[in-house]
């Protein structure tokens, strides 16, 4: 029998995997919620470095795969991949999880990614080769910082290298102007400042005035920047009740 619910796509952010997404999973089955996930092309990627563009369109054709209504869920970087597949005409909803949601223009670099300007230089390091890696420290106690120390650098040395260029490919029609959405701020989030998340939270809504719809959110939860790891089924909660 086919689920009247929809299928919630996760979208991991810079230097995960789809790994990252396990837990969450598996909370979702256990609530009949049926989900998809994939790696991003500029994780980890080869020699062409696919980027942006890639990642977009790697995302649409799962989406294409899938039979029926979705709902797309990205956390970090994933925003930004999330408000550009989130315009395929089977996606009913976005949920940004901790993550980027642009203006149309904006790119990751102009607000630093989430993690302000000055900040870029001390916690990601470019390899040379067209691909950046975050610290190992900033991986443990910034995307990390509310799991235990054994634990936190345990998912920190799992973490793959991303193709740089994403930081500088702009926004062109965020989904999130005109879908039902939820945004998704973590309280203790090390990357994602207050400040940039309220602000998102305050567009997100003048949104929903301006375009006449009631079905945008912004809610908080008590976690850090990666609740897939430390609640899962906090996160599960949220994706199902969408």
């Amino acid at each position: 029998m086919r689920s009247s619910k929809p299928t919630v796509v996760l979208v991991h952010g810079a230097w995960h995997d789809e790994r990252c997404w396990a837990a969450v999973m598996s909370q979702l089955r256990f609530r009949q919620v049926v989900s998809a996930t994939l790696t991003l092309p500029s994780t980890d990627p080869g020699p062409q470095l696919p980027g942006f563009s890639e990642d977009v369109a790697a995302v649409t054709a799962l989406i294409d795969g899938i039979d029926g209504q979705v709902t797309l869920c990205g956390h970090g970087y994933g925003g930004m991949v999330i408000s550009e597949a989130g315009n395929h005409h089977q996606v009913g909803g976005l949920v940004y999880l901790a993550a980027f949601c642009p203006r149309p223009g904006e790119r990751m670099v102009d607000q630093g990614g989430g993690l302000g300007r000055s900040r870029v230089p001390r916690l990601v390091r470019p390899t040379g080769d067209g691909r950046t890696r975050i610290k190992d420290r900033a991986a443990v106690h910034r995307l990390y910082g509310d799991l235990g120390r054994s634990v936190a650098e345990g998912k920190a040395a799992q973490l793959l290298p991303s193709t740089a260029a994403i930081w500088w490919v702009p926004s062109t029609n965020p989904a999130w102007l005109h879908k039902p959405t939820v945004y998704v701020a973590a309280r203790r989030d090390r990357i994602m400042s207050a400040g940039r998340s309220r602000q998102q939270a305050r567009d997100l809504l003048r949104s929903q005035l301006s375009g006449g719809r009631g079905s945008n959110r912004a809610i908080t939860i008590n976690t850090g920047h990666s609740p897939f790891y430390s609640a899962p089924d906090l996160v599960a909660d949220v994706l199902s009740g969408t």
